[in-house]
């Protein structure tokens, strides 16, 4: 069936010239067309193991990040308060959730406490809604952010570097801290209308407590796209928000078939995943409300969002594509021999007990030695 499918994605190559993809399928999938060397069951069965223990790891390390984040939210919070002190600065972001990594960045939001308060309430207030009004509220705020900026350029002990994204559609700050912190990245932005960053967090909270295989399939899902460098939105990549969408809508599909989505199948769901979104042709378009309000512009993936059905979520996720085939790719390394001590070391040393080793690591290894150089697109 693998193959079958695969082969149906060959039909792309009709679309190379209005998608520009410069011949990128050519000679590219045989690879994928090899017999299978290791037996699917020995496959997921392993990976249950292996995916369950790298959960535990990134829950181990849960208490570090949450002090990293306190520090980190104090240490600007006062920067805030010596401008204003009704401005709070909030997590949002995969940190927020608990679903973030060693490398996730902070992300922050700043917001009025005060205007918050008073909706709170119900105190209503006449606002004057024109156009000098609005300018006049993009003013104070682009004002806040350059002075916040300034600010922490000064920081020499808390900030290494600092780039202020003001020509942005959303104006943003971003920071890399200085060892003290972990060197952690932090992007901060405003609280607007259109800003949907903490109803985000609620939302995936919810979908956490619906889905328990959510967050153990996330985990290794989330280091394949960093390790191929296709984990960053504004440089083409996927985010963490619109991964987690992928990841429930697949959920939601297996419940329809019929299958087993509980914690001591996550090898297979894991598995299957692999094949669901890089093996498929219908999965670009993903809709878990399925509001079925399609105003994609991106010819390779449109993701609804729940909480704003005027919004693709991966409509800056250029490169889906080269995501696709990183799922392949790892069907493929799970597939092929295993050469030891650490996974494709000794070229000349096959595994002979290849069923007892790391399947998860096989694939971090395997991308990481640059498997990805047989799928990536022509530049």
């Amino acid at each position: 069936m693998l193959e079958e499918e695969l082969y149906t994605l060959k039909t792309l190559k009709t679309k190379k010239k209005e998608n520009n993809y410069k011949n990128y399928l050519d000679n590219k999938f045989d690879i994928l067309l090899n017999n299978q060397i290791i037996n699917q069951d020995i496959i997921k069965a392993n990976l249950t193991k292996d995916i369950l223990d790298y959960q535990k790891f990134v829950i181990n390390h849960r208490d570090n990040y949450e002090d990293t984040n306190e520090k980190i939210i104090e240490r600007i919070q006062n920067k805030i308060n010596s401008i204003n002190r009704n401005y709070k600065a909030k997590l949002y972001g995969s940190r927020a959730t608990n679903l973030c990594l060693m490398w996730s960045d902070i992300d922050i939001v700043i917001c009025n406490e005060k205007r918050n308060n008073i909706n709170n309430i119900k105190i209503k207030e006449e606002i004057k809604k024109d156009s000098d009004t609005a300018f006049e509220e993009e003013e104070i705020n682009f004002d806040f952010l350059e002075r916040l900026n300034k600010l922490l350029n000064n920081d020499i002990t808390f900030v290494e570097s600092i780039k202020y994204l003001n020509k942005a559609k959303v104006p943003i700050i971003k920071i890399k801290t200085t060892k003290e912190y972990n060197s952690v990245m932090i992007d901060i932005t405003l609280q607007t209308k259109d800003h949907f960053g903490l109803k985000c967090v609620n939302l995936v909270k919810k979908l956490m407590k619906e889905y328990d295989t959510l967050e153990i399939l996330l985990f290794p899902l989330k280091t394949m796209l960093k390790i191929s460098g296709l984990n960053d939105p504004y440089n083409g990549g996927l985010s963490s928000y619109a991964l987690i969408l992928m990841i429930v809508y697949f959920l939601e599909y297996q419940k329809k078939t019929k299958k087993e989505i509980n914690k001591e199948k996550i090898g297979n769901l894991f598995y299957d995943f692999l094949f669901f979104y890089g093996g498929r042709l219908d999965t670009n378009h993903i809709d878990i409300n399925n509001i079925n309000n399609k105003i994609n512009k991106n010819p390779f993936i449109y993701i609804a969002d729940p909480l704003n059905n005027q919004n693709n979520v991966a409509k800056t996720s250029f490169k889906y594509v080269e995501i696709k085939f990183v799922f392949l790719i790892a069907l493929q390394i799970l597939n092929e021999p295993c050469f030891c001590h650490c996974h494709y070391y000794l070229d000349d040393n096959t595994c002979k007990n290849r069923e007892e080793h790391n399947f998860l690591n096989k694939i971090f290894f395997g991308i990481k030695r640059g498997k990805l150089n047989y799928f990536s697109l022509n530049k």
